[in-house]
């Protein structure tokens, strides 16, 4: 966790002691715990350590919240990952009871059971499930930055092959500056106990997402499918309903086109050819 200009703690979270301490010295009005293995290939990885820090990591910072005795906003931001087979074709709202399919989806629900479980303990809890969101600073163990990174790896113009996994899985892709303003929201005015969907609203295939950032990429592309990189278990399709959020105020600004574009130039800042 980190104050500019005030204090700037580096903690790990399945430190209980460790956690307390530095929760009690720096003394939040708010705080959004994003501390967590976000990825899903990590996490199926090994299991038993995404959910000592996704779950596990979460009672400690609840515990730490609930020690300081004073007001403190806890925003747990879960993901859109833990409707899993409830997901339908269209977009889905909060009432609709979760069934992870993976492990990260899996830790992400058991993160949220805990902390809402706290609510009746006095911790001041909103959820926020934000479904895909991409921007600069992702890294290539997520699908779009990875695409990137492919790209980016010859100069504008040549030709280079794609390794891709399962591109007909529709998602919910967002700008990441939305979903950090959404949490700005949710901050101020989400409701004591309340889970908000965030996200755009709208389904894109990845292949869809990957033929923009073609587009835009200049690169002549060949796409091959790469076994390893094919999910056991996916889900089809994973669209959020955002109006519950959107009722608070908030609403996305900023689109994929730009989201890909940053992205793109990221990585070719980053890997010069």
């Amino acid at each position: 966790m980190a104050i500019e200009g005030e204090v700037d703690h580096v903690v790990d979270v399945t430190d209980v002691k460790a956690t307390a301490a530095a929760v009690a010295q720096v003394k939040p009005d708010a705080i959004v715990h994003l501390a967590g293995l976000s990825s899903v290939a990590d996490c199926s990885r090994d299991p038993m350590r995404a959910f000592q820090i996704n779950a596990g990591g979460t009672l400690s910072v609840v515990q730490a919240v609930l020690g300081l005795k004073a007001p403190c906003r806890f925003l747990l931001v879960s993901s859109g990952e833990v409707y899993g087979a409830a997901a339908g074709p269209g977009p889905m709202n909060e009432s609709l009871l979760p069934d992870p399919m993976n492990v990260y989806g899996a830790t992400k629900r058991s993160a949220e059971i805990i902390a809402l479980q706290h609510r009746h303990q006095g911790l001041d809890v909103v959820v926020a499930r934000p479904f895909n969101h991409v921007g600069p600073g992702q890294t290539p163990t997520f699908v779009l930055p990875s695409f990137a990174q492919q790209l980016a790896k010859v100069p504008r113009g040549a030709s280079v092959t794609l390794e891709v996994g399962n591109l007909s899985a529709v998602r919910d892709f967002s700008h990441v500056l939305d979903i950090v303003e959404a949490y700005a929201v949710l901050l101020e005015k989400g409701v004591k106990g309340e889970v908000y969907n965030l996200g755009s609203g709208v389904g894109r295939s990845i292949e869809s997402m990957l033929q923009l950032l073609i587009a835009r990429s200049g690169r002549q592309v060949t796409v091959t499918v790469d076994p390893k990189r094919l999910r056991p278990v996916e889900i089809p399709t994973l669209v959020g309903g955002i109006e519950k959020a959107k009722a608070l105020g908030w609403a996305p600004k900023h689109t994929v086109e730009q989201a890909l574009a940053d992205v793109l130039a990221e990585m070719e800042r980053n890997n010069p050819v």
